[in-house]
Protein backbone atom coordinates (compact mmCIF):
# COMPACT_ATOMS: atom_id res chain seq x y z
CA UNK A 1 0.00 0.00 0.00
CA UNK A 2 1.49 3.02 -1.30
CA UNK A 3 1.25 6.36 1.17
CA UNK A 4 0.49 9.69 -0.92
CA UNK A 5 1.84 12.66 1.48
CA UNK A 6 0.82 15.99 -0.34
CA UNK A 7 2.78 19.37 0.05
CA UNK A 8 1.97 22.77 -0.27
CA UNK A 9 3.87 25.27 -3.01
CA UNK A 10 5.55 26.79 -0.08
CA UNK A 11 7.37 23.71 1.09
CA UNK A 12 10.84 24.52 -0.18
CA UNK A 13 13.00 21.44 1.16
CA UNK A 14 12.61 18.28 -1.05
CA UNK A 15 12.53 14.84 0.33
CA UNK A 16 14.42 11.90 -0.57
CA UNK A 17 14.01 9.09 1.90
CA UNK A 18 15.54 5.58 0.92
CA UNK A 19 13.33 3.00 2.41
CA UNK A 20 13.73 -0.94 3.69
CA UNK A 21 11.72 -3.17 3.25
CA UNK A 22 10.38 -7.20 3.54
CA UNK A 23 9.45 -8.71 0.99
CA UNK A 24 6.76 -11.19 0.87
CA UNK A 25 5.41 -14.02 -1.84
CA UNK A 26 2.71 -11.71 -3.38
CA UNK A 27 5.53 -8.91 -3.91
CA UNK A 28 5.91 -5.89 -1.53
CA UNK A 29 4.84 -5.71 2.39
CA UNK A 30 6.11 -3.30 4.33
CA UNK A 31 5.56 -5.38 7.80
CA UNK A 32 9.59 -5.86 9.11
CA UNK A 33 9.97 -8.91 11.26
CA UNK A 34 13.46 -7.42 12.80
CA UNK A 35 14.81 -4.04 14.10
CA UNK A 36 14.09 -1.31 12.21
CA UNK A 37 16.39 1.63 11.58
CA UNK A 38 15.89 5.15 10.30
CA UNK A 39 19.57 7.58 9.62
CA UNK A 40 18.62 11.33 8.97
CA UNK A 41 20.27 12.74 6.80
CA UNK A 42 18.70 16.14 7.35
CA UNK A 43 20.19 18.70 9.84
CA UNK A 44 16.01 18.97 11.54
CA UNK A 45 15.76 16.07 13.69
CA UNK A 46 12.15 16.80 13.30
CA UNK A 47 11.70 18.28 9.99
CA UNK A 48 9.77 16.80 6.90
CA UNK A 49 11.76 13.43 5.94
CA UNK A 50 11.86 12.31 10.18
CA UNK A 51 7.99 13.16 9.66
CA UNK A 52 7.92 10.47 6.03
CA UNK A 53 9.71 7.43 7.94
CA UNK A 54 7.33 8.43 10.78
CA UNK A 55 4.51 8.45 8.25
CA UNK A 56 6.21 4.87 6.52
CA UNK A 57 6.76 2.75 9.68
CA UNK A 58 3.16 3.53 10.40
CA UNK A 59 3.33 2.27 14.07
CA UNK A 60 6.21 -0.06 13.73
CA UNK A 61 9.02 0.44 16.50
CA UNK A 62 12.27 1.97 14.89
CA UNK A 63 15.50 3.48 16.10
CA UNK A 64 16.26 6.97 14.50
CA UNK A 65 19.69 8.10 13.85
CA UNK A 66 20.48 11.66 13.27
CA UNK A 67 23.27 12.38 11.11
CA UNK A 68 23.75 15.85 12.51
CA UNK A 69 24.53 14.74 15.95
CA UNK A 70 27.59 12.98 14.97
CA UNK A 71 30.90 13.81 13.90
CA UNK A 72 32.02 11.93 10.84
CA UNK A 73 34.98 13.00 9.18
CA UNK A 74 35.46 13.53 5.30
CA UNK A 75 37.57 11.03 3.87
CA UNK A 76 41.24 12.01 3.87
CA UNK A 77 40.60 13.83 7.53
CA UNK A 78 42.37 12.51 10.44
CA UNK A 79 40.49 12.94 13.83
CA UNK A 80 40.93 11.62 17.29
CA UNK A 81 36.94 12.03 17.72
CA UNK A 82 35.16 10.40 14.22
CA UNK A 83 31.59 8.06 14.99
CA UNK A 84 31.43 6.61 11.56
CA UNK A 85 31.86 3.15 12.78
CA UNK A 86 29.15 3.94 15.25
CA UNK A 87 26.30 4.77 12.54
CA UNK A 88 27.93 2.31 10.61
CA UNK A 89 27.15 -0.76 12.89
CA UNK A 90 23.88 0.54 13.40
CA UNK A 91 22.88 -0.54 9.90
CA UNK A 92 24.93 -3.56 10.68
CA UNK A 93 22.62 -4.14 13.25
CA UNK A 94 19.44 -3.65 11.70
CA UNK A 95 17.75 -5.82 9.47
CA UNK A 96 15.96 -2.81 7.60
CA UNK A 97 17.10 0.50 7.25
CA UNK A 98 15.22 3.38 5.95
CA UNK A 99 18.18 6.33 5.07
CA UNK A 100 16.12 9.72 4.28
CA UNK A 101 17.58 13.37 3.04
CA UNK A 102 16.36 16.24 1.62
CA UNK A 103 17.99 17.25 -1.81
CA UNK A 104 20.11 20.04 -1.58
CA UNK A 105 21.31 21.40 -5.14
CA UNK A 106 19.69 18.57 -7.05
CA UNK A 107 21.40 16.11 -4.39
CA UNK A 108 21.89 14.35 -1.23
CA UNK A 109 23.40 16.27 1.74
CA UNK A 110 26.86 16.60 2.20
CA UNK A 111 25.85 14.44 5.63
CA UNK A 112 24.82 11.34 3.23
CA UNK A 113 27.30 11.86 0.98
CA UNK A 114 30.19 12.00 3.71
CA UNK A 115 28.69 8.63 5.30
CA UNK A 116 28.32 7.10 1.91
CA UNK A 117 32.18 8.35 1.05
CA UNK A 118 33.68 6.86 4.22
CA UNK A 119 33.02 3.36 3.17
CA UNK A 120 35.84 2.20 1.47
CA UNK A 121 35.97 -1.78 2.30
CA UNK A 122 33.23 -3.41 0.70
CA UNK A 123 32.78 -6.64 3.41
CA UNK A 124 29.62 -8.33 4.25
CA UNK A 125 28.43 -6.77 6.80
CA UNK A 126 25.40 -5.05 4.84
CA UNK A 127 24.66 -8.60 3.08
CA UNK A 128 21.30 -9.08 2.81
CA UNK A 129 19.67 -5.76 3.51
CA UNK A 130 16.52 -4.77 0.95
CA UNK A 131 16.33 -1.28 -0.29
CA UNK A 132 14.23 0.93 -1.66
CA UNK A 133 13.64 4.92 -2.27
CA UNK A 134 10.68 7.11 -2.10
CA UNK A 135 11.32 10.56 -3.19
CA UNK A 136 8.81 13.23 -1.82
CA UNK A 137 8.95 16.56 -2.07
CA UNK A 138 7.99 19.91 -4.06
CA UNK A 139 9.44 19.53 -7.11
CA UNK A 140 12.60 16.79 -7.53
CA UNK A 141 13.05 16.13 -11.13
CA UNK A 142 13.48 13.00 -13.24
CA UNK A 143 16.53 13.70 -13.34
CA UNK A 144 17.39 14.52 -9.80
CA UNK A 145 15.67 11.17 -8.86
CA UNK A 146 17.57 9.46 -11.12
CA UNK A 147 21.18 10.75 -9.65
CA UNK A 148 20.11 9.71 -6.41
CA UNK A 149 18.83 6.44 -7.08
CA UNK A 150 21.76 5.64 -9.17
CA UNK A 151 24.22 6.75 -6.09
CA UNK A 152 21.93 4.73 -3.52
CA UNK A 153 21.75 1.72 -6.06
CA UNK A 154 25.54 1.74 -7.08
CA UNK A 155 26.61 1.99 -2.72
CA UNK A 156 23.66 -0.72 -2.23
CA UNK A 157 24.98 -3.46 -5.20
CA UNK A 158 28.87 -2.26 -3.96
CA UNK A 159 27.80 -4.18 -0.23
CA UNK A 160 25.70 -6.69 -1.50
CA UNK A 161 22.35 -5.21 -0.78
CA UNK A 162 19.59 -5.48 -2.33
CA UNK A 163 17.93 -2.33 -3.99
CA UNK A 164 14.52 -2.54 -4.61
CA UNK A 165 14.03 0.90 -7.14
CA UNK A 166 12.50 4.16 -6.16
CA UNK A 167 8.58 4.95 -5.03
CA UNK A 168 7.06 7.99 -6.67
Amino acid sequence: MKKIIAFSAMDVVVLAVCVVVAIDAKGEDKQMSHANLFINASKNRDGNTARLAKDYFDGQPYKQVNLVDYYIKQLGQNSESDDFEKVRSEIESAKNSVIGTPVYWSDITGLLKTFIDRHETVDTRYDGKNVKIIVQGSGPTEGEIAAISHVLEHWTERFSMEYKGVIK
